[in-house]
């Protein structure tokens, strides 16, 4: 997720928006309506911000049913980013670029 944050953000605003809109950009949309990116970025916060479940290992607590589905859902993120970043980077050698520079422009009807 830091590579797909690296590449896709610049670090002002709505980092999850960013990355769900610029991914559909450089990759393409899916045919699927959900913001599937925008799901995993929601997963990448519960772990790093801690309000996830995670499965401890300790003689004191024993594993419980909601952190197994947790775990699961946190392995298919990890799995799924990691395609996405070797997507973003396959575009990259694809198209022969070396360097990024995202903008937004906007037009009003005034």
């Amino acid at each position: 997720m830091q590579g797909l944050e690296a590449f896709y953000c610049d670090g002002v605003g709505d980092l999850r928006k960013q990355l769900s809109d610029k991914v559909a950009l450089w990759l393409g949309r899916w045919q699927d309506t959900k913001n599937i990116v925008g799901r995993l970025y929601d997963l990448r916060s519960k772990f790093i911000h801690g309000s996830a479940k995670l499965e401890y290992a300790t003689p004191h607590s024993s594993a419980r049913k909601e952190d197994e589905q947790a775990m699961k859902e946190f392995d298919e993120g990890v799995t799924f980013a990691a395609r996405l970043l070797t997507a973003t980077l396959q575009e990259c050698i694809r198209r022969n670029i070396t360097d990024v520079r995202w903008s937004y422009a906007y037009a009003t009807d005034a």
